[in-house]
């Protein structure tokens, strides 16, 4: 279960193509700590609940040989109630 009214985002190309298994991770941009890290599911699906406050989130792709790669890193973002509002387009 999830919170109420938390939205399920996607992670996705500028093409629209979902990017799957992805790792989104969110960030203290002061300190560059990790506070915070989901995997989008097969269809780039995510939920990324935080405490209130700036962060700048990173997305890392899933290769085909199973390792990871950055591919993403937002500026940083104030989120007010903790919660990522937008699709996250890399």
């Amino acid at each position: 279960k999830h919170r109420t009214g938390a939205q399920a985002l996607t992670v996705k190309r500028p093409t629209g193509e979902p990017v799957p298994f992805a790792i989104i991770r969110a960030f203290i941009p002061e300190i560059n700590q990790e506070i915070k890290s989901v995997v989008a599911d097969a269809f780039g699906r995510f939920f990324l609940l935080t405490p209130p406050g700036t962060y700048y989130i990173t997305v890392d792709e899933k290769l085909p040989d199973e390792t990871y790669k950055k591919i993403y890193q937002s500026p940083a973002l104030d989120l007010k109630n903790g919660v990522l509002t937008s699709d996250l387009v890399v």
